[in-house]
């Protein structure tokens, strides 16, 4: 279990807030309330449901109950928190009892966890064999004598100029990425990585954000887009040229941000929600993460709206869940 620094969880912070709101709604569409800390939250047609900022741009949500004295403002109201990860360690505790709390299990998440690790080659031994090892190192020998390779993470500071050429890098790349594999990556629509662009480059000079790139000739073949906090780093987005791909780029990127992290004294590498087996391969800390409901119960209304909206998210975790699903997706893909 963690406890943040709320100030320091980068989706928390007033920048992140600020630039989501100026790109997809407006100030008098959202709310904050006194008694939930780290959290805005839209308002809907519907006055007595709000659901909280950010929408699928964030990788996790972080709240905590600040002033549960003022509990009264959540009188017949219904708030919707998504995508909060059970690692976490949350004041959510009301003094008004009729203020109730109702937590749904959701995607499961990935994490490396390097408490009482003492270095990369520790966790790397503990993680693979012997020959797996010698294999890893060797990835970046081969690389490293074939071109001229330099690694490096912008965090606390970068120029105007190499941020944006870095960004038009990664989009590019990641358009030819998703097209190849016919998937289409809602970051990638123009205003939705215009925020990016935009929200990414101010949270790095606050220490709140980093780019890795990897170079070869000062030309990016890697680029990995992170959200950082004291003690974790958020690994957000990351994109490689594939015709690097025999070189194993995604795994020597993988290595050399964990490099960075036990040199900065970062705990915890958080792979987020979505299976890949390179994810179960690397992280030693599956965990679940949650949808937290916060409702009046003491009003039948607000309580037959809050429990539409748990059932609703607790059956579509059952399908999620079910065998049934992962046959029909594997008949979908041998058509």
């Amino acid at each position: 279990m963690l406890i943040i620094t709320m100030d320091r969880h980068p989706y928390s912070s007033q920048i992140f807030r600020t630039k989501w709101i100026k790109h997809f709604t407006s100030p008098p569409n959202v709310i904050d309330f006194e008694s939930i800390s780290g959290q805005s939250f839209l308002k809907t047609k519907r006055r007595s449901i709000y659901y909280n900022t950010g929408s699928n741009f964030t990788l996790q949500h972080y709240y905590c109950i600040n002033n549960p004295v003022h509990s009264k403002e959540l009188n017949k109201k219904t708030i919707i928190i998504y995508d909060v990860p059970n690692y976490f360690v949350i004041n959510n505790r009301f003094e008004n009892p009729k203020i109730k709390i109702v937590k749904v299990k959701e995607y499961i998440g990935y994490l490396i966890d390097t408490n009482g690790v003492t270095s990369l080659e520790s966790y790397i031994k503990s993680r693979f064999s012997s020959k797996k090892r010698t294999q890893i190192k060797g990835y970046i020998k081969k690389i490293e004598a074939t071109f001229n390779i330099q690694y490096k993470m912008f965090f606390g500071e970068i120029t105007k100029i190499e941020y944006d050429s870095i960004m038009k890098y990664f989009y590019d790349l990641s358009i030819i990425s998703f097209n190849k594999k016919k998937i289409k990556n809602t970051k990638l629509i123009p205003k939705n990585f215009a925020f990016t662009r935009e929200v990414l480059f101010d949270l790095i000079q606050l220490q709140q954000a980093s780019i890795f790139v990897i170079y070869n000739d000062k030309i990016p073949i890697g680029i990995s887009l992170n959200y950082n906090s004291d003690t974790i780093l958020f690994g957000d987005s990351t994109v490689y040229d594939s015709s690097y791909s025999k070189f194993n780029v995604g795994t020597i990127m993988l290595i050399k941000q964990l490099e960075w992290c036990f040199s900065k004294g970062i705990k915890k590498f958080d792979f987020s929600k979505g299976y890949f087996p390179y994810k179960k391969t690397w992280c030693n800390t599956p965990y679940h993460f949650e949808h937290h409901i916060i409702f009046d119960s003491s009003s039948f209304l607000t309580k037959i709206t809050a429990y539409r909206h748990i059932y609703y998210l607790k059956l579509k975790q059952f399908l999620r869940e079910h065998p049934l699903r992962n046959y029909l997706k594997s008949l979908i893909k041998k058509n």
